[in-house]
């Protein structure tokens, strides 16, 4: 099984990243060979409208069963969702903690998206609140 894991380093002691869609790395975490790969991410595709579906997608790409996050967008929620990659939020642990709470049965895959989708948000003008 290939886990990928949100991270702010490419390091497997380095903390799992809060936010999917914001992560500077995915670590990827075969539970077969056990063999650590990081892939970075890069700013283009961290700040584009559609990151969550250009990273289900390049998760796909690579076989990646499982995503382990601090938090996950709904767009990104449904992208992996589709793609029938599990999601499960992780504590603050270093992203090694993580992966090994994942195989002890430890962390639960969530159901629904855990952040705010901002896109959905009602504009409102300022004044208004005065």
């Amino acid at each position: 099984m290939k886990i990928a894991v949100t991270a702010s380093t490419d390091n497997p002691e380095s903390p799992v990243d809060g936010r999917f869609t914001a992560a500077r790395y995915l670590l990827v975490f075969d539970t077969g060979n056990g063999h650590w790969v990081p892939v970075k991410m890069s700013i283009w595709s961290r700040q584009q409208k559609y990151s969550g579906q250009i990273r289900a997608g390049m998760l796909t790409e690579r076989g990646i069963e499982a995503v382990i996050s601090g938090g996950i967008d709904p767009i990104s929620f449904r992208e992996l969702g589709k793609r029938g990659i599990s999601i499960y939020q992780a504590p603050e642990a270093p992203v090694r903690e993580a992966a090994e709470m994942l195989a002890d049965g430890r962390l639960r895959i969530l159901q629904v998206p855990d952040a705010i989708d901002v896109t959905k948000l009602v504009k409102r003008d300022s004044a208004s609140y005065f």
